[in-house]
């Protein structure tokens, strides 16, 4: 009985210390969340990095040792804090010209930005703070950095403030993990140089060792995510622009389009064939029953004789015959239809083979969005892998101490497990939308891509739209020269009712004579054919002829209709994407703000994991949705200029 009594006592004054632990706490994450800086730019040129900030920040600098068997470079980490992303920084920019190959941007912590650099070499990375505006400088010297054969240690964390601005001394040392080397900023007396040049000060061997409350706290991660070598981004880089060259030439339906306008080029040729002259050679042998001759020469009158001299038989026993003949036609109906037919063929195999090309650079164009697509949302799991370790982290800390339950850290457990696993099909996405896109243009894996400009839009209302596709797309014209076409194949029918005239020569070589057929005694002939009845087959052909002529027409007209559909869908996919996006945008920065301060308030007891998983979840979905509707915007503009006709004009055939 006196225990119980007791304990309510001492009880109480526990609760107020908590409670006022945790409204300090709650302040002091408020100043925190109030005073972050964002990043708002990150440009990059071969061998700087300039990184605009909007408010006084410290960083911390690491650097990580290549790994070839992994195709890993080597890479320099810029850690600020407390700052976040802003809404317009890019996920990665592809440099790929001296120093610098690649820089990567991400939030690595709800307070920490991380800018990752990969270089070309081991170079030793000197940031400079500069202000007015804020921003820091990170510049990759041409040197290497100090060799690993002078012991390093990591000396007491000295994170640097912006606002301080004087020159710091860069302190590299050795962490935990092989091959990666941390410095921070350290503050120093007044500047006596605008620029000074970084040293990099080792640590004497007889300092002490720091103590361990002052040492930065390990971190287990340096990298965003899994190595790069899962990236298929060592492969040359290849622009739009050439992207589009090289499916122009290696792409098979453009081959087969090209040999099929060859094709089609031969027709008017064939046309000429039916004014050109004919030659040939017949021979015939034939032997008879018996020889038919005339009787003696003496019973016929001495006159007669003398002209059968020659020869007197009339059906030799054998005989060899040759015949070499030249035909001329003079009047021929049917080369006036058959001539504007191998025109028309002509002009719509040109358009045929225009529209392919216009369909398979889209393709193309769809291709390498989606392979950008693909890096931006592999980027994004990322992300959110990386706050789920932190807030697994957290929930794990709080368990140890008796804060949470075991289901704040199972909950967090299947966060990190779910973000893995959506890792693995994003990367699986990405190799895949690599693999399409060397199929498509036609060069063999791996294969870098870069971000192209952003396509250029005016408002544009509808009717003129329409009217432009009408006059430029080369599927409409080519149906409308379709038209044409049947038309000229009718009259090639009708053609067949007139008559035709020509010229004949024959030069006979005989090897018995007779007297009526003389060796090497040439006729000259003049054949005139007048068709009057063939069975009824020219009007059957004549009545098919007028059917298709009937269905061209037909096809003209629907896709008259379909194109409407297809420009009106068009437009309003553009406009619909458009005004979405900054919604988007909005809800992005929304639910960032959000999450940063649900994960601040879990860590003082404040939020539940529920709520922090929540906001995670949001989170990670507006930032997909954002870039999925960021890059289905280009394609959508790319698709409005292919529904009117205009799209890749610079890629088409000169005619």
């Amino acid at each position: 009985m006196p225990d119980q009594s007791v304990r309510p006592t001492h009880a109480l004054p526990r609760l107020l210390c908590l409670l006022i632990c945790a409204l300090c706490l709650d302040r002091q994450a408020g100043l925190q969340a109030a005073e972050s800086a964002v990043v708002e730019t990150v440009s990059a040129t071969a061998e700087q990095i300039s990184i605009a900030l909007s408010a006084p920040a410290s960083f911390r600098q690491a650097s990580l040792k290549a790994d070839p068997s992994h195709h890993r470079p080597y890479r320099c980490y810029v850690d600020i804090a407390p700052a976040r992303l802003g809404e317009r920084v890019l996920s990665s920019l592809n440099i790929r010209q001296g120093e610098v190959q690649r820089v990567r941007v991400a939030q690595f912590r709800p307070d920490t930005a991380r800018v990752v650099l990969d270089l070309a070499a081991e170079r030793a990375c000197q940031v400079r703070v500069l202000t007015k505006p804020y921003r820091l400088v990170v510049r990759v010297a041409r040197t290497e950095p100090v060799s690993s054969a002078s012991p390093i240690r990591l000396a007491a964390v000295a994170e640097v403030s912006i606002t301080d601005a004087p020159p710091f001394r860069v302190v590299s040392a050795s962490d935990s993990q092989p091959g990666v080397t941390v410095s921070s900023g350290s503050p120093a007396a007044p500047p006596p140089a605008p620029e000074p040049a970084p040293t990099l000060e080792p640590t004497p061997p007889a300092t002490p060792e720091p103590a361990p409350q002052s040492a930065p706290e390990p971190e287990p991660e340096l990298d965003l995510g899994p190595a790069t070598a899962a990236e298929p981004q060592q492969g040359p880089l290849i622009p739009l622009a050439e992207a589009y060259r090289l499916a122009v030439q290696n792409e098979e339906r453009i081959k087969i389009a090209s040999h099929e306008l060859g094709k089609a080029r031969l027709l008017p040729w064939r046309a000429l064939t039916h004014l050109t002259p004919r030659a040939d050679i017949q021979g015939t042998y034939s032997r008879n029953k018996d020889e038919i001759s005339f009787v003696s020469d003496n019973i016929l009158p001495e006159g007669a004789a003398s002209f059968f001299s020659t020869g007197s038989a009339i059906r030799p026993l054998e005989r060899w015959t040759g015949i070499f003949r030249i035909t001329q036609p003079i009047l021929e109906p049917a080369f006036f239809a058959s001539r504007q037919l191998g025109k028309a063929s002509v002009r719509e195999s040109a358009e045929r083979y225009e529209f392919t090309i216009r369909e398979v650079l889209f393709g193309v164009a769809r291709a390498y969005y989606g392979a950008l697509r693909s890096q931006a949302q592999m980027q994004i799991v990322r992300d959110t892998l990386g706050l789920t370790q932190d807030e697994l982290r957290q929930a794990q800390v709080r368990f140890r101490v008796g804060e949470v339950t075991k289901t704040d850290v199972l909950r967090a457990e299947v966060a990190v497990e779910q973000a893995r696993r959506q890792l693995v099909m994003d990367h699986n996405r990405l190799r895949l939308a690599f693999t399409t896109l060397a199929r498509a243009i036609g060069v063999p894996e791996p294969l870098g891509v870069a971000q192209p400009e952003p396509v250029a839009y005016s408002p544009v209302p509808y009717d003129r739209l329409l009217d432009q596709a009408y006059s430029q797309r080369q599927d409409f014209r080519a149906q409308e020269i379709g038209v044409e076409i049947a038309t000229q194949r009718k009259n090639l029918v009708i053609a067949r009712y007139a008559p035709r005239v020509n010229a004949r020569w024959d030069f006979p070589r005989l090897d018995a004579e007779t007297f009526a057929e003389r060796d090497k005694f040439w006729t000259l002939f003049l054949n005139f054919e007048v068709p009057l009845f063939d069975g009824g087959a020219r009007e059957l052909d004549l009545l098919e002829e007028n059917e298709r002529l009937a269905q061209a027409q037909l096809r003209v007209d629907q896709l008259r209709k379909e194109i409407q559909v297809e420009v009106r869908g068009a437009l309003l996919t553009v406009e619909t994407l458009g005004s979405t996006l900054q919604t988007l945008e909005k809800e992005v920065s929304l639910a960032q703000e959000n999450y940063t301060i649900t994960s601040k308030q879990y860590r003082v007891g404040l939020s539940t994991s529920l709520d922090v998983n929540t906001a995670l979840n949001a989170l990670n979905q507006v930032r997909t949705q954002l870039t999925d509707q960021t890059y289905a915007y280009q394609i959508a503009l790319l698709r409005l200029q292919q529904t009117t006709g205009v799209f890749a004009a610079d890629s088409m055939p000169q005619r």
